[in-house]
């Protein structure tokens, strides 16, 4: 399936004249109407790349409902199987290992084969072990998982490698795994701007595990609601948490993208600082949360909207910052080595890190709420030193992003003279 300007390799293409479009049989003529058929199936063919965005928006926010339904209902998960903080803290590391583990293969398998299909299958069998897994008697996500890979088959196009970067020829991975692999750890923008994204990963790993039960204890604490000792627990912390992320996560991004588009028409190294200034900014709002939950509710909620704005800031910008320094050949090598570094050094381990300090730190104190509270607030401070260390790697990033830009383009038109004569 086709999405550039070739039409060769089209079974069905629309042609450039305004009055007819070609055919496997021919060109057929367009009518003057409005409303014929040919210019109803034009319509649809533009819009094909805004449904094939939302289809895989939507597998991505299934991805992402699926992945923090444990932190919604974590007060009740601890009282009834009497589980302390460390503990509770393996559930997402056991979740994000395995998603871990795969994707360097499904990185390789994505440079060299057809990716839509790689992608739907993955979906597919990850629904399938949900469902398989699960408890509840209406399995939501596992139902809207296999949806969003079926969907993804029927109306998202197989794009040729590099025609995001509007290349007239078909570039083909000619390379070992293992070339392409070592060819990406040397560049100083990926490998840096990968460090950043582990920092983005290990606080918003932290965040969405530990902060509605961080704010339940709080409420506690300040006689808001009562301890909970019978089923269900009450989840209106996890709630506002959840809708807050879902508004701050796309405001950050259109707030960033707004952002380097104003800034690059100023520097060439717009996109690293942004997201610099997003990652040291947010340090702060951050900090702010433990200082207001002690004595306002309200307070913590408003430094956890702007906190999580600002930290969302970076997640398209870094995305743009990986296709512009590593050829379109070794792209799906370099976004699993991303996402397997992000892991590991991210949210794999930083939900068990902050509930094994949790513990750590009232093992010595008094069994009351208020240890509860404290001694989860005492750990979560990590989180915003994390944060600026990230920050710091987005400005190492900004030091060599000319560069590596430069020397990706001109590999591309080096390959791109190969291709030509083959």
């Amino acid at each position: 399936m086709c999405v550039d300007k070739d039409t060769s390799e089209c079974p069905l293409s629309v042609s450039v004249s305004s009055e007819e479009i070609q055919t496997l049989s021919g060109s057929v003529p367009i009518g003057d109407s409005a409303s014929s058929p040919a210019e109803k199936f034009r319509a649809l063919y533009r819009l094909r790349p805004h449904i094939a965005a939302g289809v895989l928006s939507f597998g991505y926010v299934v991805n992402y409902m699926d992945r923090y339904t444990v932190a919604g209902v974590l007060a009740d998960i601890q009282r009834h199987f009497g589980v302390s903080d460390s503990k509770s803290g393996l559930l997402p590391t056991a979740f994000i290992c395995s998603f871990m583990v795969a994707t360097p293969i499904f990185g390789f398998l994505g440079d060299r084969f057809n990716r839509k299909f790689i992608l739907s299958c993955g979906i597919f069998f990850w629904s399938a072990i949900t469902l398989s897994s699960s408890f509840i008697t209406k399995p939501v996500t596992p139902a809207m998982g296999f949806a969003a890979g079926s969907l993804i088959i029927l109306l998202v196009p197989e794009p040729k490698r590099g025609a995001a970067d509007q290349h007239q020829v078909q570039l083909r991975a000619s390379t070992s795994w293992s070339k392409d692999m070592k060819a990406v750890i040397k560049i100083p923008s990926f490998v840096f701007s990968t460090l950043a994204s582990a920092s983005v990963s290990f606080a918003t790993g932290v965040l969405g595990m530990w902060i509605p039960l961080y704010l339940f204890r709080a409420e506690v604490v300040q006689k808001n609601i009562e301890p909970c000792t019978v089923e269900p627990c009450s989840g209106r912390d996890s709630l506002i948490f959840g809708a807050i992320t879902c508004v701050t996560g796309f405001l950050g991004l259109i707030v960033g993208v707004a952002a380097t588009r104003w800034y690059r028409t100023k520097s060439s190294r717009a996109d690293p600082l942004v997201c610099a200034f997003g990652m040291l900014s947010s340090s702060i709002f951050i900090s702010l949360i433990f200082v207001f939950a002690r004595f306002n509710i309200v307070g913590a909620y408003l430094c956890i909207f702007i906190g999580e704005v600002l930290l969302f800031l970076n997640w398209a910008i870094t995305a743009d910052i990986l296709m512009y320094v590593v050829i379109p050949t070794r792209r799906s090598t370099a976004v699993a080595l991303q996402s397997f570094t992000s892991h590991l050094f991210g949210d794999a381990g930083s939900p068990y890190l902050i509930g094994v300090i949790s513990d750590v730190i009232r093992q010595s104190k008094p069994d009351l709420d208020l240890w509860e509270f404290l001694s989860l607030g005492y750990a979560l401070m990590l989180c915003p030193f994390v944060i600026v260390l990230g920050g710091t790697f987005f400005l190492a990033t900004a030091h060599y992003i000319v560069h590596d830009r430069n020397r990706a383009n001109q590999q591309v038109e080096e390959m791109k003279l190969v291709s030509i004569k083959v």
